[in-house]
Formats: C-alpha cells, structure tokens, sequence
C-alpha cells in the first residue's frame, strides 16, 4: 500500500457533551397564549379521533402514534417524562429539515435566519392522551407554574411546539424511496418485495400485534410476510413482504387519491422502505498477466487465531493469495449458490486486498488467518451479479453474522470472538446516510463485539 504520513493529534480532553439544537443561540418564542390559540384545536382532534375508535374483540385499548414536531431546539428527557403516564411509549426521536421561521419561533438577533426542527414519536392510548391534553391545559393556564415533578419535558415541549398530529400514511412512505420504487415496478408488472420497518415496541405482544396488523392487510391483497426480525439492541422490527404487481399499483393510487386501504394504514407502521440490497457486477474472466509469485515468496503463513473478520462474498479459497490464509465460516450454505470459480469475484479480491494490500507494492501478510463469512451469492437469474440474498432482511443478516463471531448460541462456540476488525464494503444506495439514520446504519454504528471492536468499510 502507499506510504502514507503519520497524523500527529492532540492529547484527547473530556469534556461535556454539547446539547443538539440549541449551539448557544438564542430564540425568539410565540407567547402561550399564542401557542394555545394556534395548537388547542390539534389537541381537541386527536381526542376525538380517539373517541371513534372501538375496543377490538379481545379487548385490546386501541393505539395511535401521536408525532410531536418542535422549533429551535431540542428536549431532554421526553423517553424518561413519557414513562410517567401509562399508555404512553416514547418510540422515536428524528432530525428533521431546517425551516424557515415562523408561529413566532426566531433566531434573536437575526429572524430570518432557519431554525432547527425536531420529532418525537410517542405510541398513547386515549387515557394516555388525556393526560397529555391535561398537562396541556395546566401549562397554559398557568405558564410559570412549576411542572408536575418528572413532567418538566412536556412543558418544555409545550414552549416549543410547531404541531401535534398523528403520524400518518404519508409520513409512511415519504423520503424513504418507496414511491419511486413502486413507480419503477409498475412496468414490470410481476411480484415485489420491499421493507416494512415497524415502531419499535420494548413489549413482544406489541410488536406481535403490529405484525398480524400487517398481514391481515396484506391478505387482502395477496401479499405474505417473507422474512420478519427484531433486534432490540438497534430498536429495529421490521418485515420483508412481497406483493403482486396489482397491489403496487394500488398503492400507488391511494397516495394519489388519499385513500389509504389497511396496509398503508397499519398503525404499527413507520416506514416503507425499498428492500435492503447490495450487489456487485460479475466480470468476465480474461487472462492474468500479473505474476504473483515474486510477491507471495518467503510470506510465511499466519498463525493464531483471526482478529480480522470478512462479510462478503465467497472468496476462491484455492487462490494462491489466500490459500492457507483464511476460514471460511458458511452457516447459510451460500457457497453451494457458487456454480463456478468466475462467480467469486468480489470475495476473493476484497479478501487479498485484507490479507495483502496491494499486490503492486510489497509488504508483509497478515500474520493471523483471516475470517470469512459469505453474505453474498450469485442472482438466480444471469448469474451476472454478486448480491445479499434476496428473500431475506439486510439487516438481520448482517447482525446475525455479528453475533455468530463473538456469541456462543445452541450449543456452539462463539465463531471467532478475537476479532477485532470487520471489513464490510457492501452499501446499499436506497438507504443512505441522512438526518434520520438508516437501520444499516444504525447497526453498523453500534459495537456488537463490546470494547475494542472497529468497522472498516472499504
């Protein structure tokens, strides 16, 4: 690899952590009593919407998501000030966009300046929301008088508030990509999958529930769940579905229309997402005139146990390169999808590129085996595509390879709990990194392997 010069940092400092929303800037706010002239209604629509809903036939309170948008700053502690009313779950808390100001929200000093915008999601029940409403009514009646004790964010909330609402169809399917998705399908005609990410629920029934929501709506439309997780450690429940081409263009048409059947309206839904894929081009195979002997003489082979982990596809475990140099840990039989040495390309160079770095330059291998674990496969089709499997969430596959390295499970040793370092260079370019972080994201920013562990991603 090239030569590259040292970075010389400071020593490291503690110090606090900054508060997100607010960098010291100081804000204009609209009075109360203009908060409660502009907001009372959306509070009074949200009860009575809750006044139209039924107790189902085995007697569950029904639910909503109550969304809370604010101005200029953020609140601390809302997860903490929710768990004080029963039937209210604090679910989510989002960046959104910057907006221009307005309802009386402004920077001091320069009101035309963009204020910072943030979301809360709260799962609440109608008792819950009355309790809500209550705190409402007390704080503007009386805008100075101290908080119930625990209570302090709402009033907090209350200052800031842009809008209350619940969260919608079209929050549902806007920005995530899904629209576009649906509109490219719609000539193809033939069955779909794509991503449903749920609210994340800390309680299992609730998240059963929010499921078996789901596919009772998709029965009517001939869908089926295909693969379905739950990973607590990330707030992470989603399923893949598949649906036929007619329920896409449906779906399409009740965007346009506003008139949304069960699916789109499934109360345990946040997102729709496109499905999770990566996927790398098969090059045909020409003819190598590089010699890699001189470069492989007198390189010992390693020993030990690996600290260095590999998800990516089959490498060519024969190569000269790698042989005797790395272990293959296959659980999901993806190796078998191989029918010839051509079709393992991506593994097999992204493997030496670990074990050897460039092959151009010199430089010692590594001196541990490296571990590798297949998360890709030839498509079913052509053949012509290196792709993560496609009837099986992203997410949950990549986490699941996580937990095989360092956790022990039915019986069998943890995989390869030494490892420190994990190469994973697949992204997936309907999910990006944005203000509101992807489910990929969200795992991969994590640290299943606990202190000492790092990504790299080439």
């Amino acid at each position: 690899m090239p030569e590259l010069p040292f970075l010389f940092l400071q020593r490291p400092n503690t110090t606090n952590r900054s508060k997100l929303g607010g960098g010291g800037v100081k804000y204009v706010k609209p009075s109360p009593a203009r908060q409660a002239a502009r907001l009372e209604a959306r509070f009074t629509a949200i009860a009575e919407g809750f006044q139209a809903l039924q107790v189902d036939a085995v007697g569950l309170v029904p639910e909503q998501v109550i969304v809370v948008e604010t101005l200029t700053g953020a609140v601390d502690k809302v997860a903490k000030a929710a768990s004080l009313i029963p039937g209210l779950e604090w679910l989510a808390e989002l960046d959104l966009d910057d907006q221009a100001p307005e309802f009386g929200f402004a920077e001091d000093g320069d009101p035309g300046a963009n204020v910072s915008r943030r979301l809360y999601a709260l799962m609440s029940n109608q008792q819950a929301m009355n309790a809500l409403i209550d705190l409402w009514h007390r704080w503007v009646a009386d805008p100075g008088q101290r908080a119930q004790r625990g209570f302090g964010p709402f009033k907090n909330l209350f200052k800031l508030l842009k809008d209350i609402r619940r969260w919608s169809p079209e929050d549902r399917v806007r920005e995530t990509g899904i629209l576009e998705k649906w509109r490219e399908h719609l000539d193809l005609g033939a069955t779909m999958l794509f991503e449903v990410e749920f609210w994340f629920r800390s309680d299992p029934a609730s998240r059963g529930r929010a499921l078996a929501e789901l596919q009772a709506g998709l029965q009517q439309v001939n869908g089926t769940v295909v693969d379905q997780a739950a990973i607590g450690e990330i707030a992470y429940h989603a399923a893949l579905v598949e649906v036929p081409g007619a329920a896409v263009q449906q779906f399409l048409q009740e965007v346009e229309q506003k008139n949304y059947s069960e699916v789109l309206r499934s109360e345990g839904v946040m997102f729709f997402r496109p499905r999770a894929q990566a996927a790398f081009g098969i090059a045909p195979m020409g003819p190598v005139t590089f010699d890699i002997e001189p470069r492989l003489a007198g390189q010992p082979l390693p020993t030990g146990a690996p600290t260095v982990a590999l998800f990516d596809g089959m490498p060519l475990a024969q190569h000269a390169s790698l042989v005797g140099r790395i272990l293959i840990d296959d659980p999901d039989g993806l190796s078998a999808e191989y029918l010839n040495t051509g079709q393992e390309q991506h593994g097999t160079a992204m493997t030496s590129a670990v074990i050897h770095g460039d092959l151009n330059a010199t430089g010692p291998a590594l001196q541990r085996p490296v571990y590798v674990r297949p998360i890709l496969s030839p498509d079913s089709f052509a053949g012509q595509t290196e792709i993560t499997p496609p009837r099986r969430l992203l997410v949950d596959l990549i986490h699941r390879a996580f937990v095989r390295l360092f956790v022990a499970s039915n019986g069998q040793e943890a995989a390869a709990p030494s490892v420190r370092i994990v190469n994973l260079s697949i992204g997936d370019p309907s999910q990006p990194f944005d203000r509101a972080m992807s489910p990929l994201a969200r795992l991969l920013t994590g640290s299943p392997g606990g202190s000492g562990f790092s990504l790299w991603s080439a």
